[in-house]
């Protein structure tokens, strides 16, 4: 069984559910999420996730960002926080 889970919030697409299994996660209502703030991982982009999570890190960034500029300053984030 997989380690990966991809909360979700259901219904799921047919199309999304082989696209998430195709790369080993199991797939959970997004009811049942222990931490729902968390929504930078996975495929799905969520915007208000991921503004709360560059202020959580102290990240400067305009309001009025991007959704391209927001997923990358995200990344780099992540990437600068595993160094």
């Amino acid at each position: 069984m997989s380690d990966k889970i991809a909360y979700e919030k259901h219904p799921v697409t047919p199309e999304r559910k082989k696209e998430l299994r195709s790369k080993g996660f199991k797939i959970i209502d997004a009811k049942f999420d222990p931490n729902p703030k968390k929504k930078v991982e996975g495929n799905k982009f969520d915007r208000k996730g991921a503004m709360e999570y560059l202020v959580e890190k102290e990240v400067q960034h305009a309001k009025n960002i991007s959704n391209k500029d927001l997923e990358a300053l995200v990344e780099k984030t992540k990437q600068e926080g595993d160094e």
